[in-house]
């Protein structure tokens, strides 16, 4: 049985390796993206789709994850061109709303994943 796994994040450090990985454990991985066209090199990590959208597009989102049995959830607002709490929160809280919405819809499970980054530069 082939598992079929979404993607959000997949062009960040976390994601590209959280692909490599389903990647090499027989998974069917569709990449959610913003630009397909800067997503070509997640493509050659063997990622079967590049779903376009944004985690905040909510529609896009959900249509991305039709079909899909898990949602790994990696995308996030590290470093905004605008650090205002406004742009974390509207991609980080907003996304991960949106990813719980979509594994609702879709019957999915959903992993959501992290970095250390969460805890700032000086890392305590």
């Amino acid at each position: 049985m082939t598992r079929v796994a979404l993607v959000t994040g997949a062009t960040g450090l976390v994601g590209s390796h959280v692909v490599e990985r389903l990647v090499a454990e027989g998974w069917t991985v569709r990449a959610l993206v913003r630009d397909p066209r800067g997503a070509a090199w997640v493509r050659q990590l063997g990622v079967a789709e590049l779903a376009t959208g944004d985690v905040l597009d909510r529609a896009a989102f959900g249509a991305a994850a039709t079909g899909c049995d898990v949602i790994f959830h990696t995308a996030a607002a590290i470093t905004p061109e605008a650090a205002t709490w406004e742009a974390y929160r509207s991609v980080n809280v907003g996304g991960t709303a949106a990813a719980i919405e979509a594994a609702k819809t879709s019957g999915a499970r959903l992993m959501q994943v992290s970095s250390v980054a969460v805890y700032g530069p000086s890392g305590r």
